[in-house]
């Protein structure tokens, strides 16, 4: 049997496994979008844990197998794979200090309430821009990683998928975040 192709078996796989992950987060931040309740927020979140399991195990086995591909076949001088590296690097660390982080702010939150209104701190945290734009950039880089991977274009092709994925996730986090209408206090009695 070939190592080669069980690393490779085990890259796909992993690769699967960190997009299930990331579904399970994109779902419930639009779930969130949508929420009325305390109670929707904390079954939104609920799922966060097992997501940040999925991707985290998934970045892991996806990194090893990818690293021993690269040893055995490829080298360290092939542009996409030094951009696809430096991206799960990148999605890693935005999974770890940006959104996971602030989902996890989110249901902390929501468990501390008392009643079922959704409170103004709470819909700001859930609409957080940078939460928006991380979720998104992390599952659409990850398209453009799968876009490097099976196109292994060259350096300049390599970088242009990436801005372009960085691009479409400014502007999808944008289309799809929500923008609700808080209510003023003005002060005023009446």
């Amino acid at each position: 049997m070939n190592v080669y192709f069980l690393a490779l078996f085990a890259h796909i796989v992993s690769a699967i496994a960190v997009f299930i992950g990331m579904g399970l987060e994109w779902v419930s931040l639009l779930r969130l979008r949508g929420a009325q309740t305390v109670a929707q927020v904390r079954e939104y979140t609920s799922l966060t844990s097992v997501q940040a399991k999925l991707v985290v195990g998934g970045a892991a086995v996806l990194f090893v197998a990818g690293v021993y591909m690269t040893i055995t076949r490829w080298g360290w001088q092939t542009p996409w794979i030094q951009i696809a590296l430096g991206t799960l690097i990148l999605e890693v660390a935005l999974g770890g200090v940006v959104h996971t982080p602030r989902f996890k702010a989110i249901y902390e939150a929501a468990s501390k309430e008392t009643t079922n209104f959704l409170p103004e701190e709470l819909k700001r945290k859930i609409d957080d821009p940078i939460l928006w734009l991380s979720v998104h950039a992390h599952g659409i880089t990850a398209l453009g990683v799968i876009f490097l991977m099976t196109n292994k274009p060259d350096l300049i092709g390599s970088l242009i998928t990436l801005v372009v994925t960085l691009v479409l996730s400014a502007i999808t986090a944008q289309l799809w975040r929500p923008r609700r209408h808080t209510t003023a206090r003005t002060g005023f009695a009446g």
